[in-house]
């Protein structure tokens, strides 16, 4: 079982980023994550996550404040 760092990223529909966070180490198994978007506008995101040096997920979200 490997050990890898993880990280999320957020990028707006131009392909910019907007936000990197650190999630620190994780182990092997399910792994639940909650998307707080913090201060962006509301719009269209595309939420990416990223193990090690490999993408893990990524999902399209929906922001309406």
């Amino acid at each position: 079982a490997r050990i890898l760092e993880a990280a999320l990223r957020d990028f707006d529909v131009a392909g910019r980023v907007v936000r990197r966070q650190g999630l620190g180490v994780l182990g092997p198994g399910p792994v639940s994550l909650v998307w707080t978007p913090g201060r962006v506008a509301s719009g269209v995101y595309h939420v990416r996550l990223k193990v090690g040096s490999r993408p893990a997920a990524a999902r399209r979200l929906i922001l309406i404040r």
